[in-house]
This record gives structure tokens, sequence and C-alpha cells, in this order.
């Protein structure tokens, strides 16, 4: 009888270990399977993401010309106030629109000014003017409007 016993403790004991191997892949796989979801689903939020702030740039208002972005000095603003003294109107204004393209408020809101009132050399454009007050706005300089000037 012990002759017997020794093949079905062998045989019942591999079973377990059968079993036993069979539940650590089990397992492994699904450890696997459980690590790609959570990729795929980091890889799909990223997606989401970069999506939503695409929509969100092309959802910003454009502008005609582009604002180039350097540390203002403004010595341009300088130069154009300087030539708009002296009475060169038409030179000022080139200064200022470099200045504004570069990033500076404060000329876009004079150019705006000079446009809608008018200077020496330079004559009133209400659509120019328009432009450039709603870019000095956008460059966050504080611009009443028409009716708030009265």
């Amino acid at each position: 009888m012990k002759y017997l016993a020794i093949p079905l403790m062998l045989c019942i004991t591999g079973w377990c270990n059968a079993q036993s191997s069979d539940f650590e892949s089990e397992r492994r796989r699904r450890a696997e399977a459980d690590s790609r979801a959570a990729e795929a689903a980091a890889a799909a939020e990223a997606e989401r993401r970069r999506r939503w702030e695409w929509q969100r740039e092309q959802d910003q208002p454009r502008l005609q010309y582009p604002i180039l972005r350097f540390p203002e000095d403004g010595s341009l603003f300088a130069q154009a106030e300087a030539l708009e003294r002296e009475g060169r109107g038409a030179e000022a204004v080139n200064l200022y629109v470099r200045a504004a393209r570069g990033g500076s408020g404060k000329a876009a809101k004079r150019l705006g000014w000079i446009y809608d009132k008018g200077i020496a050399g330079v004559a009133r454009d209400y659509r120019e003017s328009l432009k450039w007050y709603n870019l000095a706005r956008s460059l966050g300089e504080a611009v009443p409007l028409k009716k708030d000037q009265q």
C-alpha cells in the first residue's frame, strides 16, 4: 500500500503545482493586461488634452499682424514720441508700428489715437484706429470704448 501512496501523492502534488503555476501565469497575464489598459488610458488622456489645447488655440482671436514677444525697452516708443513732437508724424507712425508689433501696448494705443484724431502727415482712418485699439486691448492696455470716452 505504501508503494501506491507515493505515486498517488506525486500525482496530487504535481496537479497542485500545475494549478498554482496556471494561477501565477493567469495573474501575470491579468497584470500585463491591466498595465496595457492603464498605458492606453494615459495615451488617450494625453491625446484628448493635446486636442483640447489645439482647439483652445484655434478659438483665440487672430491678430492681423503677428506680435513678436521680446523684452520691451521702450526705445522705439520713445523715439517715435520724439519724432511726433518734432512734427514728423509719418516717421513716428512707422516706429510706433514697429513697437506695437514688438508687443508694446502703449504704442498700439497711441497708433489708435493717431488714426482716430489724425496728426500732421497722417490722415484719419477709423478702420486702422479700431485695429490698433483692439491690438492695444489684447496687449493688456486699458482702452475705453467710444461710448465711455464721451
